[in-house]
């Protein structure tokens, strides 16, 4: 018999609960597991503590004890380090939502705008005033970026023989224009629109956008910004004049207006393009 036998039953029956629970020492432990392998008694005991499993399966097995409770630990502090970094990170993402959040709103704004936009374009003469400046026009097209469109006739009247007509409105972002009026004067009425064009008080223009002062038709009046573009009448001295114009900003002009208005309306070298050299130089300066 071992000698651990020769312990009193009752004392080894007092510490199965702590060898149970895993809080007796090793020498508790040791003990109690050496007494009920020669006592039935207590080993009846501590089955009956244990449930009734094995005891093999409860032999005080303080190191996967260890083990679950340092797989625990580990556990609880990943989940700790997790729960702190998606805290730093809400922080972070607040912060920058804050700082962000209307530069980010604009944008999206915008560019949802760049992707909706359509190019309008309306030539039907009979609806003339509603695209040409001014409080009779409709909402969008009053103001033309501040550029003085009188060179254009107000109103089309009867003795006024129209060739050809055209507005073309865009805004992706910001309000464009490209439209052109071709008109065919008796002799009397085109003496006179040629008499008012040519007192119109025209502003310099060479050299906006790439402008020259060449034109295939005689310039009777323009008015240029060296930002917003032109508005100008000329003719071909018998008779017709044309009216056009290119309005719009930030150096470059959205409307393909090459795809909208004859090449021999717009001013000998006018290059409005997003490669255009004159938005070039402006960028340098």
């Amino acid at each position: 018999m071992n000698e651990n036998k020769r312990q009193p039953c009752e004392l080894i029956r007092d510490l199965m609960p702590l060898c149970h629970d895993g809080i007796a020492s090793d020498v508790s432990r040791q003990a109690v597991e050496e007494h009920v392998q020669d006592c039935e008694a207590c080993k009846a005991c501590w089955e009956k503590l244990c449930g009734g499993d094995q005891v093999a399966d409860y032999m005080f097995d303080a190191e996967l004890s260890r083990q679950a409770a340092a797989s625990y630990a580990q556990v609880k502090k990943k989940t700790s380090r997790r729960n702190t970094i998606l805290i730093a990170v809400s922080v972070i993402a607040g912060i920058l939502l804050a700082t962000f959040g209307p530069l980010l709103i604009s944008l999206f704004m915008m560019f949802t705008m760049v992707g909706s936009a359509k190019i309008e374009v309306h030539d039907n003469i009979a609806e003339y005033e509603l695209y040409r400046s001014g409080e009779q026009a409709d909402k969008q097209f009053r103001d033309k970026w501040g550029m003085d469109e009188s060179i254009f006739p107000e109103k089309i009247t009867p003795e006024m023989e129209v060739q050809d007509y055209k507005m073309v409105y865009y805004d992706p972002w910001d309000k464009q224009f490209l439209g052109y009026l071709v008109v065919r004067y008796d002799e009397a009425a085109y003496e006179a629109e040629c008499a008012r064009l040519q007192a119109y008080p025209s502003t310099d223009y060479i050299g906006y956008y790439s402008v020259t002062g060449e034109t295939d038709y005689e310039l009777l009046a323009v008015n240029a910004d060296e930002y917003s573009g032109f508005v100008y009448a000329m003719t071909d001295g018998a008779g017709t004049i044309i009216y056009a114009e290119q309005i719009f900003c930030n150096y470059i002009m959205d409307i393909p207006y090459q795809e909208y208005m004859p090449e021999a309306y717009f001013l000998d070298g006018f290059d409005a393009s997003d490669e255009n050299p004159y938005w070039k130089a402006h960028q340098n300066h």
